[in-house]
């Protein structure tokens, strides 16, 4: 060449010009012969001694090998050699604007580092992790990938404090090693550190079982006053967490002692002394008093009387609940607090299975007594959501169309699932030293991740909205529509158990509400589905402000029986392996306690309603927990 050029390399470096780097690149990153690369970098060279430049980016000369690839047809190559990256104009706007890009979280440069991650991971997750078929079918809106900016993570974990009681914490990578806690504030440091490590590894939830119960043994002999500042410590250091990231923390609690813990030998702090083991069925009163105590720093709220979002307190109740001492004057307090400051789970059980986490139940042949409570632990991996009225607009009526074109839509979310999965893989597969690293620790013999036992998610948006579209009817207008939507989703869970079958995966139907892909699937039935999809969809068309109704959920806008809207909802939860979830706005609907208790105990008996939310209103901040 005649003039000398200089390269811009990504090392932050300055070369010198030499086209032989593009034929080691191309080798390396693509599958292409020598022969070939160097046909192209010789096309590429005679472009750049064109252009009156004295300096180049390895991101144009990138880009010019990229248009090579695709005009000699070389499509795959052209893939595999793409660089992904944000404009300078998007990082300008991320980095000047952050409030429009990082919503929901405290404005820093922390974030913005979040938001520029997150562009890229997408891009990756949608071109190298996901195959062709199921890229389209996320950007048509036939589906929703949640979760692409945190494509290296799983979805949610739930495990017991007895993990941590019985074997202490050890992430060697992170230069954290601890014995088993003695104390009760050294439980809670190892708690609040675990959750925050387990935050960066999860994108959904991280969830703890039966806390009030296994704290018990801990705080005994306390005085109310000490273990009120053990709860705020607890509460405060959570919810400091939630400010970095929307992955929720949820404390799942007991009244009474769930029956597969209740002859365990409780593990206690070292300073207690006694000659004879206590079982936790013995701590019940001290785990009341622990309940009680979170609860009362829930309801203050922090120092200017703001409610905590998170951690999300998940009462259980069954029949124990109401046989344990004390349930109904319980009961009134929580229906107070509710009241006072909602943003409380309540799961319902009902027979002799205890719902641990999002899609794990203790089966009944494990009760009365699981012996080794530091086993309990599960993962669920990803889930992908379907747009349901979707296939509504596509069947024109025919029931052979709708339910051929679903079964079609459920294999294709299947091989998402597996794509997924066969990534996560790959990331475990380096061991303790990879980024999941620590989900490989085999404190108790076992790794911490058992992936064979790992659920993959379907979630449903829209189903009310597709028997509309369908038949002409909603929910709230028709048992007949009822009907056709139970058809529906028995039909997919039938799909899910073949499914599950085939490809030795556990698939479970998932009916917890999805805001954001509800509103984004609405939004691309807009642009593709007009006028029809404009009678169908909910919200404010003018503003643009739509979405679907949540999961199996009726229209929220009709007026409707509370308790009659939980029983046509609850008849959709035996199909929901995966977990269901209806929310009610507390500020709308109930002001008296006595109402509330009232209806608590009728949904328990009267529905097969999983799982309920009770927020304070229907604010972005109340149903983050949602999006």
């Amino acid at each position: 060449m005649s003039k000398s050029l200089y390269i811009r390399t990504s090392s932050e470096s300055l070369e010198e010009w030499n086209k032989e780097r593009i034929v080691s690149a191309l080798m390396r990153e693509t599958y292409i012969d020598r022969r070939t690369a160097e046909v192209i970098s010789n096309e590429v060279e005679k472009q750049v001694i064109g252009l009156n430049i004295s300096i180049l980016t390895s991101t144009l000369i990138r880009e010019l090998v990229g248009a090579k690839l695709v005009e000699f047809g070389l499509e795959r190559a052209h893939k595999m050699h793409t660089k992904l990256g944000v404009s300078l104009y998007d990082v300008e706007q991320i980095i000047l604007h952050q409030s429009k890009h990082t919503i929901g979280f405290p404005p820093g440069p922390e974030l913005t580092n979040l938001a520029l991650a997150s562009r890229i991971k997408r891009e990756y997750a949608l071109i190298n992790v996901f195959s062709q078929e199921v890229t389209d079918a996320h950007l048509r809106g036939d589906i929703y990938l949640e979760g692409l900016e945190f494509v290296d993570r799983l979805y949610c974990s739930g495990l017991s404090l007895e993990y941590m009681k019985k074997f202490g914490l050890n992430f060697s990578e992170y230069g954290i090693k601890a014995r088993p806690a003695k104390h009760p504030g050294a439980l809670i440091s190892q708690m609040v550190g675990f959750t925050e490590i387990l935050r960066g590894h999860f994108f959904y939830s991280v969830e703890w079982d039966a806390v009030n119960t296994l704290f018990a043994p801990y705080t005994e002999g306390l005085s109310n006053t000490e273990l009120k500042q053990l709860a705020q410590k607890l509460v405060f250091e959570l919810s400091r967490q939630s400010t970095s990231l929307n992955v929720s923390t949820i404390l799942n609690m007991y009244w009474h002692t769930p029956a597969d813990l209740a002859q365990v030998n409780a593990i206690g702090a070292s300073s207690q002394k006694r000659s004879k083991a206590k079982t936790y069925r013995e701590y019940l009163t001290e785990s009341q008093r622990v309940l009680m105590a979170l609860l009362e720093i829930l309801i203050e709220g922090d120092a200017e009387g703001k409610i905590f979002t998170l951690p999300l307190p998940r009462i259980h109740i069954s029949s124990e609940f109401f046989d344990a001492p004390g349930a109904s004057d319980f009961l009134g307090k929580l229906a107070e607090w509710i009241l006072h400051k909602g943003h409380v789970l309540l799961v319902f059980e009902r027979g002799q299975q205890r719902k641990i986490f999002r899609s794990f139940s203790v089966p009944e042949k494990t009760l009365p007594s699981l012996q080794e409570p530091w086993q309990t632990r599960h993962v669920v991996i990803n889930n992908v959501l379907i747009n349901l009225p979707r296939f509504g607009y596509i069947a024109h009526g025919s029931d052979l169309h709708l339910f051929t074109t679903l079964s079609e839509m459920m294999q294709l979310v299947a091989e998402a699932h597996m794509q997924k999965r066969v990534f996560i893989e790959k990331l475990l597969a380096a061991g303790r030293e990879g980024s999941l690293g620590i989900l490989m620790m085999k404190q108790d013999g076992k790794s911490f991740l058992q992936l064979e036992q790992a659920d993959f998610l379907i979630g449903l948006v829209g189903l009310n909205e597709l028997v509309q579209i369908h038949k002409g009817l909603q929910f709230h207008e028709s048992d007949d529509a009822v009907a056709f939507g139970l058809e529906i989703v028995a039909h997919l869970q039938s799909v899910c158990e073949r499914l599950s079958q085939r490809h030795h995966i556990s698939f479970l139907l998932n009916g917890v509400p999805n805001q954001t892909a509800s509103s984004r699937l609405a939004r691309l039935d807009l642009r593709y589905y007009s006028p029809d999809s404009g009678y169908v969809v909910k919200g404010d068309l003018g503003t643009g402000k739509v979405h679907y109704s949540d999961a199996v959920s009726i229209n929220r806008y009709e007026t409707y029986p509370l308790l009659k809207r939980m029983q046509v909802e609850g008849r959709f939860c035996p199909y929901l392996g995966g977990n269901s979830l209806s929310w009610i706005p507390v500020e709308e609907l109930f002001s008296q306690k006595k109402p509330l208790v009232d209806f608590i105990m009728a949904v328990f008996e009267q529905t097969e309603i999983s799982q309920i939310y009770f927020t304070p209103d229907t604010s972005a901040n109340s149903l983050k927990f949602l999006q």
